[in-house]
């Protein structure tokens, strides 16, 4: 059995409706996070944000962390195509330490 991890990321929703930030042009230049990331953000519900990307986010829109992530039950479906990105293994954990 593996250990699995899977968040999906709620920065747009977050930001468009309780920041009125509508852009991910915006968010990037708000944050000054780093463009790529600012962007894949933004697109990719299961890109997840690095520590300084946290802060960023955090400092800038006044949040916390549970204001744009949210755990979702590794029992729901999950596209075959998005399976890759969506969960984190144990294994790759632990390899990568």
């Amino acid at each position: 059995m593996s250990f699995v991890m899977p968040m999906i990321n709620k920065i747009q929703e977050f930001l468009t409706e309780k920041r009125q930030v509508s852009t991910p042009y915006r968010f990037w230049k708000d944050t000054g996070i780093s463009r790529p990331i600012a962007y894949d953000l933004w697109n990719n519900r299961y890109k997840l944000p690095d520590a300084r990307s946290y802060s960023r986010i955090c400092d800038r829109y006044s949040a916390q962390p549970c204001d744009f992530l949210v755990w979702v039950s590794p029992d729901s479906e999950v596209p075959d195509t998005e399976q890759d990105s969506y969960f984190v293994s144990k294994e790759s954990v632990l390899t990568e330490s």
